[in-house]
């Protein structure tokens, strides 16, 4: 990579125009509220005018009428059309007609505990049908015949939820207990031993550590290698090949943003110091063919910063081939799916 140049201004489409038939194009779908006003918010649906076109509160049990959804949506056809599905803080999760508005059926399901992790969709057993992978914590105790351990899980969950089961948190297929909160959003690819899915996912910052990247060997496990990261990394990393024939990683984090070798770690270039950044850098083809990376944070005295940079020497065309990762949860239908080419399975 030859350097890189900062634009003071820069408009930044972080959800392209690609057709699908009877769905609304251009589309934003939101989960709104946050832990701190729990019992505001939803899911909800925007045109490209900002026109909201639906919004469907979330049915938690109990009296506390818990409503937030803090996780982003992942896009994709469960069931026969264009749908959307993430998880509340409460106790219920929702996926929901992305068109009418209408929660599909087997849904809510329960989910048990707050979850705040974007689901990932997949084709795990090769059915040309999705599965719903979902990251989150749990608590003790019995709910619906089911023993639920302190900790966290990583679930596979029918497309079709609890349909035709008597309770409604039937329809899981399987489900990994770590005995930590999984609050990163689960990806899938076929990185394991023979090009088999997997699924990575991150736990919870109850078991504090330092600001770190790994590279890990997918089939084996062990550690590639390891770079201290500028601040904690909270939200994640995106790659892009910018000029070496393979995947780079930009690294987002609460000190900066910086660029590593996919294959060494190497620090290449610091993108940002002093701007704090809580989520995924944007990785875009831009205009004058270079690649666009856009970085939305906070500065020393807390105000919006949103910066964009042109890495010189770089092809944007290269941007969305075969192994990259461009921006949050891999694609604009945040499937978390390696693999995804459209919405539907």
């Amino acid at each position: 990579m030859a350097g890189h140049h900062r634009r003071g201004a820069c408009r930044v489409d972080a959800i392209g125009r690609r057709p699908y038939p009877g769905s609304p194009d251009d589309t934003i779908f939101v989960g709104t509220g946050s832990a701190a006003k729990p019992h505001e918010g939803g899911y909800e649906a925007f045109g490209p005018n900002g026109t909201l076109k639906w919004s469907v509160s979330v049915h938690n049990p109990g009296a506390t009428y818990v409503s937030a959804v803090v996780a982003s949506l992942a896009v994709g056809d469960l069931q026969g059309g264009l749908d959307v599905v993430g998880p509340s803080v409460g106790q219920n999760q929702d996926a929901i007609n992305a068109i009418t508005g209408t929660v599909l059926p087997g849904f809510p399901w329960f989910q048990g505990d707050g979850d705040y992790a974007t689901p990932a969709l997949a084709d795990l057993y090769g059915t040309g049908k999705l599965e719903i992978v979902n990251g989150g914590g749990q608590t003790a105790g019995l709910a619906y015949n089911t023993h639920y351990i302190q900790g966290g899980h990583v679930r596979v969950l029918s497309r079709t939820g609890n349909e035709g089961y008597r309770q409604p948190n039937g329809g899981l297929i399987c489900e990994y207990k770590p005995d930590e909160s999984v609050e990163s959003s689960p990806a899938v690819g076929p990185f394991l031993a023979d090009g088999k899915e997997g699924i990575a996912v991150g736990t919870g910052n109850y078991q504090h550590g330092g600001g770190s990247v790994y590279a890990l060997n997918g089939a084996t496990g062990a550690v590639m290698w390891r770079q201290s990261a500028l601040g904690a990394v909270i939200g994640g990393v995106v790659t892009a090949d910018l000029g070496s024939g393979y995947q780079d990683v930009i690294v987002a984090s609460t000190g900066g943003a910086q660029v590593l070798d996919g294959k060494t770690g190497a620090v290449l270039a610091i993108l940002e110091r002093g701007v704090g950044l809580q989520n995924c850098a944007l990785v875009t083809a831009d205009p004058n063919g270079s690649i666009g990376v856009t970085l939305a944070g906070y500065g020393p005295t807390d105000g919006g910063v949103v910066q964009h940079y042109e890495l010189v020497g770089s092809s944007g065309a290269v941007v969305a081939e075969a192994g990259a990762w461009p921006m949050f949860h891999h694609d604009p239908y945040l499937s978390g799916n390696a693999q995804e080419k459209s919405p539907r399975g």
